[in-house]
């Protein structure tokens, strides 16, 4: 079900708590496979990082029944968790801006941290990029408006990007 933002609560409630751990915890296999099975897969680079997640707001935006397919790494997860209706709760009207980039080598992912404010305030979640096998790049976490985080050891980052946001809210 939905919620008008006003009737949203400032802390997450348990539903979204599960929601994102369930996410997380189903993201640590996916994330942990190139490490142990040998083969060495680079994190995707900044540039068709960028160009997945414009990719995925369209979808998102034109073709929402088709976004996970096209866009997600765990494709009956995202389906899951759309339908469930728990996801839309907090998806964002207006695409969020990126105002930052972690690449972590170790597991072969590229994150893409995102901001957005919803009436409730600012938000933060997200979209993380994994090549697949075949070359083609997927969403660790498709549903980021769920304000999940990819996270990794410390030691695993080797290059982190920060870009300030050029818009900045004037109201508080």
């Amino acid at each position: 079900m939905l919620l008008a933002p006003a009737a949203r609560s400032a802390r997450p409630s348990w539903a979204r708590r599960a929601l994102v751990l369930g996410v997380a915890t189903a993201l640590l296999p996916l994330a942990g496979c190139t490490a142990e099975s040998g083969v060495s897969r680079a994190a995707p680079a900044n540039g068709p990082a960028r160009a997945l997640y414009d990719n995925a707001w369209a979808t998102l935006q034109n073709k929402p029944t088709a976004y996970c397919s096209e866009i997600a790494a765990a494709i009956q997860q995202c389906k899951d968790l759309i339908a469930s209706g728990s996801s839309s709760e907090q998806k964002p009207e207006k695409k969020p801006t990126i105002i930052g980039v972690t690449t972590y080598d170790r597991s072969g992912v590229t994150a893409l941290h995102l901001r957005w404010s919803d009436g409730q305030g600012d938000r933060t979640g997200d979209f993380a990029v994994l090549r697949e096998q075949d070359g083609q790049l997927r969403a660790l976490t498709p549903i980021f408006w769920s304000g999940v985080k990819y996270s990794d050891l410390p030691s695993n980052v080797t290059s982190v990007t920060v870009k300030p946001s050029s818009t900045r809210s004037s109201t508080h």
